[in-house]
């Protein structure tokens, strides 16, 4: 059987690889498997036809009204073009991309594994439904699985054959063979149709993350960074986030191995430049100090950069990361007012995240953050403590850059979990809403579960616009403008 692994579009703002799929790429061919790995994120970003822009904007027409959960009309106007009718543009420019993309690797494989997020799945699931209608067997996963509706839609209205929930290295060989044997699988993790009825359970939970022990970038354009993690997760349980509910715990790879990796690949394709994909690669500062050590000694002249938690960088272990390569750092600060930080679940020192920021400039660490808007609770003179402390970092320096995220429901967060508990109010989709619908997407829809069309909370959509508004003339001011979710 030949497998291909697909990355898809939109490629996104900032240089990316998809490293979860990489990793079942490294997996498949160390079993012997005949893989191909297709990079259509890439392919798009270098031709500069990509479509990230495009679907930021739609997306950014209801900020504060939903979340990463899938946009059931969007995703029906891409799986069902023929039913359903859409008339906003990013229908019709997903379908142009499909068709291009479907003529192109239609034949190359048996098996087509995808990934789905909040910004790939529609491409994803129209390209997949293309492929099996073609008569090809296609296999899901990634980060939108997790909300069970849509693994449910996906299997019952053909667009994948099997999903697969979680971390997928250990049951994917299972699954590979379960369908070459011709026999269903019951692993946890995975699920599939049978009699019209989706079977499986659990998610797939990989505890041991020190393998494998290096990469395989077969097929990958490696030519301006190599990517790598340091672990998975993170030991924090924000409030508004949903990486606990995929990574289970936390876990770290073994600090040689790390080194041992960005040696063996810097060889390999003679590049220093590594980017790690970690959520929060100092969350445990003991390893963190061992890393950094160990780097220095080995005077290899990495340089290195990575999301990170603003707790515990103290400015001796900044002076110890820049000596180690560190040259860039986004770290998750979501806000400097204690009173938001309490609500959210968060460490309230915000003194020391602000030393953190301006300690990472003092030794040319150029220092990239996020602030989160509207969190329930938020009020107007949190916002403006923002504001105040934006306008005193960007006088210390040019090299600081933040980038504005509006609150939204994040899948498998306590703010959707709990969603009461912050004054939310989640309305679902009512499927008689949808005209003239077909009896038997009728009956997928029935059989898949809620999907939520919108939500409400205490602080208005018009007071999120005006306080993402107030970011915005702030990035303009200082020549830092871009486009972000809930720009206008």
């Amino acid at each position: 059987m030949k497998i291909a692994v697909v990355h898809s579009p939109p490629h996104g703002e900032v240089p990316f690889r998809n490293i979860g799929l990489i990793y079942l790429q490294t997996v498949l061919l160390e079993k012997g498997y005949d893989v191909n790995y297709f990079d259509l994120s890439f392919r798009e970003d270098r031709d500069k036809t990509d479509f990230y822009d495009k679907m930021i904007q739609y997306l950014s027409k209801k900020v504060g009204r939903v979340g990463d959960m899938p946009d059931l009309e969007l995703l029906l106007g891409v799986v069902f073009p023929e039913n359903f009718e859409s008339g906003d543009e990013i229908t019709s420019v997903i379908a142009a991309k499909v068709n291009k993309y479907f003529n192109l690797i239609k034949d190359k494989a048996d098996i087509f594994i995808f990934s789905n997020n909040v910004l790939t799945m529609y491409f994803s699931c129209a390209l997949a439904k293309r492929l099996r209608d073609y008569g090809k067997i296609t296999i899901g996963g990634g980060p939108t699985t997790h909300f069970i509706p849509f693994t449910r839609f996906t299997l019952l209205s053909g667009i994948y054959d099997y999903v697969v929930v979680g971390e997928g290295e250990e049951v994917i060989t299972p699954l590979l063979t379960g369908i070459y044997k011709k026999r269903k699988i019951k692993k946890a993790g995975i699920y599939y149709c049978s009699e019209g009825e989706v079977c499986g359970n659990g998610r797939a939970f990989k505890s041991d993350v020190s393998k494998p022990l290096f990469l395989n970038f077969s097929n990958i354009v490696i030519n301006d960074f190599i990517p790598v993690i340091a672990g998975r997760g993170c030991p924090h349980k924000c409030r508004f986030c949903s990486e606990p509910n995929y990574w289970l715990k936390y876990r770290v790879r073994p600090f040689n191995d790390v080194i041992y990796e960005m040696n063996y690949q810097c060889k390999k394709y003679n590049i220093r430049n590594f980017h790690f994909h970690d959520d929060s690669i100092n969350a445990d500062l003991k390893w963190f100090d061992c890393f950094t050590d160990r780097l220095v000694r080995t005077s290899a002249g990495y340089q290195w950069e990575s999301f990170c938690t603003p707790f515990g960088l103290n400015e001796k272990r900044i002076a110890k990361m820049k000596e180690s390569g560190c040259v860039l750092l986004k770290m998750g600060v979501q806000s400097f007012s204690e009173n938001v930080l309490k609500l959210m679940g968060r460490p309230t020192n915000v003194k020391a995240v602000i030393k953190t920021i301006k300690d990472c400039i003092k030794y040319d660490i150029s220092m990239h953050f996020d602030l989160l808007t509207c969190f329930p609770g938020e009020r107007d003179e949190d916002h403006k403590i923002n504001l105040r402390t934006l306008e005193e970092l960007y006088n210390i320096s040019d090299k600081i850059y933040f980038s504005p995220n509006p609150f939204y429901l994040s899948l498998g967060s306590d703010t959707v979990l709990n969603a009461h508990k912050y004054g939310i109010r989640i309305k679902y989709y009512n499927i008689r809403a949808f005209h003239n619908i077909p009896g038997i997407i009728l009956r997928v829809l029935k059989q898949s579960g809620f999907f939520p069309e919108r939500f409400w909370q205490p602080i208005s959509e018009k007071d999120v616009r005006k306080r993402l508004n107030d970011y915005h003339n702030l990035l303009v001011k200082y020549n830092k403008d871009y486009l972000f979710l809930g720009r206008q």
